[in-house]
């Protein structure tokens, strides 16, 4: 059901989208917990991540299901997945939309927005920023960004190269490069808004 839809129908609020979610994504995947997992701690651990699910459509959600129900952990592959494959994987299938991060807004809008605006690494700043909850601060972190900016900016470069010789393009390709452009343009408006408001 469209976001639309369930708004129109009054199920717009936290507790019908955290149901969605546990019907389209969690109930049934056969999951268990690791040892020692505090089963209520993990009961509470899933409604946030179904709160950060939420902007996700049920097709979306679906195939986020697909993606997850693989990733299993242990020697069977039984047991629950850290949460941050859930999310991983759903940016992956579309990016949560970066006005519902106020943090990551705030911080682009401040003097780290100019330096990754300047190093090329916007995109992946706030990749990094949406999968780990936190801005990058540790040794290393932005030198791990740094390299996939570098690799991102070489698939968009071989990307482009093929549309301007006439070639044939992947149409996953096409919408990845398409994705990625946008989002570099969002983020953009955001580092430009915080330099007007300074």
């Amino acid at each position: 059901m469209a976001t639309a839809e369930r708004a129109e129908k009054g199920e717009d609020g936290a507790g019908s989208n955290r149901d969605r979610i546990r019907s389209l994504l969690f109930d049934g995947l056969g999951f268990r917990l690791k040892r020692g997992v505090d089963a209520e701690a993990h009961a509470q651990a899933l409604d946030r991540l179904a709160d950060d699910l939420a902007y996700l459509d049920d097709v979306e959600l679906q195939a986020l299901r697909r993606m997850v129900e693989v990733h299993g952990e242990g020697a069977a592959r039984n047991i629950w997945p850290g949460l941050a494959t859930f999310r991983g994987m759903a940016q992956i299938i579309r990016p949560r939309p970066v006005e519902e991060l106020p943090a990551l807004r705030r911080w682009f809008a401040s003097v780290e927005g100019p330096k990754a605006l300047k190093a090329g690494t916007l995109v992946e700043t706030a990749d990094f920023f949406e999968r780990r909850r936190r801005p990058p601060t540790r040794p290393g972190e932005m030198n791990l960004i740094a390299e996939n900016a570098r690799r991102n900016e070489r698939r968009l470069a071989v990307f482009d190269e093929r549309v301007s010789l006439g070639r044939a393009v992947d149409p996953d390709e096409r919408a990845w490069a398409e994705r990625y452009r946008a989002r570099l343009g969002d983020l953009r408006a955001i580092v430009e808004t915080g330099e007007v408001g300074k």
